[in-house]
């Protein structure tokens, strides 16, 4: 009797095991069969996306986004720790195969762990908050903007102790930045804080604005939920279960936020101009409250109403705000002025065609030139231009022969001639190498900036473009590494002249700077 109470405990705990070990393998096995469901159930977008509310399609798609994304209690979405991805850049330039690789540190920041050793308190830190363009996206890990500027400015001052974090999130909004800069920026204790925001406040529709997602997601319950949800969301029995269960969360009518929004400007969008103007100045408020220095950028190359608003507000600030899209702009007229110049062919021009003309007999006339990269093919301008609720669509061959347009036969650029109806104005459009774009857009998620756009008067000649080259562009919304570089060295130059960024002038100020002896380093963040 003894011996087989004595053996009861090994046996209870051989059970415990067996059924623990059952129950993982049960787990796993429904895990891995649900896999078999979730490909199918891409096509309905996880059932919460709506083509009206661009938040609620990101949520639906945070589980393919090419820049991984984790749903967010706080934030509604933040970039996956640990995440690491290799993807071809989209749209992809002609006849390439140039990838980009993502590696996030533990808290989702791209790029390597924030320093927490002693010497760190004394670095020159810089916190860059932005959206997708200060994340990089369609850009290789060491050639976002702020992983640049850490080289440029390390290079220029190796005297110098310098740390950048790249905390940006794509999709973000001037609210999710201030918000993110209030919970977790500020206690990183940056010396200068770079801030860039706009594209998405302003650039799509929304049925519901960021500011009621974010006081929502304020609310205990709801709070608890997305957090759970954002420890589970991404395996592949809660896809399922979500298409089974909630197949209709997304939003079908205006919040009044929204209807606010379109009494005043009729249209909804994620942020107003006013929500922004405050967004501004309060990061301006709160940065100088705690004696960081603080530069706004302006990087919306989709140059939305938001670019107009955040200068406003930085200026009434007295905020240093510096617009890298027009010295990106500026510079790429520069080269195609001189490129034209060198190739002895006329610069772009844009007019008015002949008031003599009745208006109803006008056409606009738009000259589309291209140097290529061989002369043995043959090439085309492929594109459309929506007018009065119509479509014109035009496929426009091209040629080096000194006819329709061309100005020197033999050259190597390519051009062809369209006449368009008067309506139409705007013309997006890719040049074509046979049957070949200059760039391709790949799935699973189409690019939807990967066109080339002309805004023309009457009468309209373009720049001499390079095939499969847009200038500092990975397409139109995001630069690539060569745009990044740009915007790093001025960004440099900025931070080069800043009195937060000069050596201390005495011993005295050294040590204010410097944490007392035993004191905690700079905090870090840790996972949720």
């Amino acid at each position: 009797m003894s011996e087989t109470k004595r053996s009861r405990p090994g046996s209870l705990l051989a059970k415990l095991s067996l059924s623990l070990v059952t129950t993982i393998l049960l787990g796993s096995a429904i895990e891995f069969s649900a896999g078999f469901f979730v490909p199918s159930l891409e096509t309905i977008s996880r059932g919460r996306g709506s083509e009206a509310d661009s938040v609620s399609t990101t949520l639906a798609w945070l589980w393919i986004n090419p820049s991984p994304l984790r749903e967010d209690p706080n934030f509604l979405w933040r970039n996956q720790p640990f995440a690491k991805r290799t993807q071809l850049i989209n749209p992809q330039p002609y006849e390439s195969k140039t990838s980009w690789t993502v590696e996030n540190n533990s808290v989702g920041f791209r790029g390597t762990e924030v320093r927490s050793d002693p010497a760190a308190r004394n670095a020159y830190r810089i916190l860059c908050i932005g959206d997708s363009i200060t994340f990089g996206f369609n850009t290789d890990q060491d050639d976002s903007y702020p992983a640049q500027l850490d080289r440029v400015l390390s290079a220029n001052f190796p005297e110098k102790d310098i740390e950048v974090i790249n905390a940006g999130v794509p999709g973000w909004t001037w609210l999710q930045g201030l918000r993110f800069l209030e919970r977790r920026g500020l206690s990183l204790e940056p010396d200068l804080v770079l801030m860039a925001h706009g594209t998405n406040d302003q650039l799509l529709l929304s049925l519901v604005t960021d500011a009621e997602n974010l006081e929502r997601a304020d609310d205990p319950a709801v709070f608890a939920f997305a957090k759970l949800r954002s420890l589970v969301g991404n395996t592949n029995i809660y896809l399922v279960l979500e298409q089974l269960l909630d197949p209709q969360t997304a939003p079908v009518a205006h919040s009044p936020g929204c209807q606010r929004q379109i009494q005043d400007h009729g249209v909804c969008r994620r942020v107003s101009p006013q929500q922004i103007e405050a967004a501004v100045t309060r990061v301006s408020q709160l940065t100088e409250s705690r004696g960081i220095d603080l530069i706004v950028l302006n990087l919306d190359f989709m140059k939305t109403p938001a670019a107009a608003t955040v200068r406003k507000a930085a200026e009434a600030a007295g905020v240093t705000l510096i617009d890298l899209v027009s010295q990106l702009d500026s510079e790429r007229a520069l080269r195609l002025r001189r490129r034209s110049k060198e190739l002895g062919l006329m610069p772009a021009q844009d007019e008015s065609s002949d008031p003599v003309v009745p208006q109803l007999e006008r056409k606009r006339q738009v000259v589309f030139r291209v140097m290529t990269p061989d002369s043995a093919a043959s090439y085309t301008a492929r594109g459309r231009a929506i007018y009065f609720r119509s479509t014109f669509e035009f496929n426009a061959p091209l040629n080096d022969d000194g006819r329709d347009g061309d100005e020197e036969p033999g050259d190597g650029v390519f051009s062809g001639t369209i006449l368009a109806p008067r309506g139409a104005r705007v013309f997006r459009y890719l040049f074509y190498r046979g049957d070949d774009p200059e760039f391709e857009s790949l799935p699973p998620m189409n690019s939807t900036f990967g066109d080339r756009e002309v805004e023309a008067n009457d009468i309209h000649t373009t720049p001499v473009f390079l095939f499969a080259d847009r200038f500092g562009m990975a397409e139109k919304a995001h630069p690539n590494a060569e745009g990044h570089r740009m915007v790093a060295e001025s960004v440099a130059s900025e931070i080069s002249s800043r009195s937060s960024f000069q050596p201390s002038p005495n011993l005295e100020s050294i040590e204010e700077r410097s944490a007392p002896s035993g004191a905690p380093n700079r905090t870090t963040e840790t996972p949720d």
